[in-house]
């Protein structure tokens, strides 16, 4: 592992921790919806279609209100996303 990668795993290990006590503090801002994972990955330098390959590996689950519909909008667990996300650094 390069000094950089290292770097980034650091960093990435301290967003997740800061994702988790925000989660804690304020459960209304844990969860995010499709869109705006899909531009964290962007940040991060992921392709959208990790998402899919988390979600299929049960590391990434979807939420959707039944009540709204066939339209109703896909969230996610801001803490999910960036463990997954630890978890790509890593290997």
């Amino acid at each position: 592992m390069t000094t950089q990668q290292a770097y980034e795993l650091v960093r990435q290990a301290v967003v997740l921790g800061m994702v988790q006590y925000q989660a804690m503090i304020m459960p209304e801002t844990e969860k995010v919806k499709q869109r705006e994972v899909w531009r964290w990955l962007k940040q991060n330098g992921i392709p959208r279609t990790v998402l899919d390959q988390w979600v299929d590996a049960g590391m990434v689950h979807r939420h959707k209100d039944p009540s709204k519909g066939d339209n109703a909008a896909v969230w996610y667990s801001r803490v999910e996303i960036q463990q997954a996300i630890v978890t790509l650094h890593l290997l």
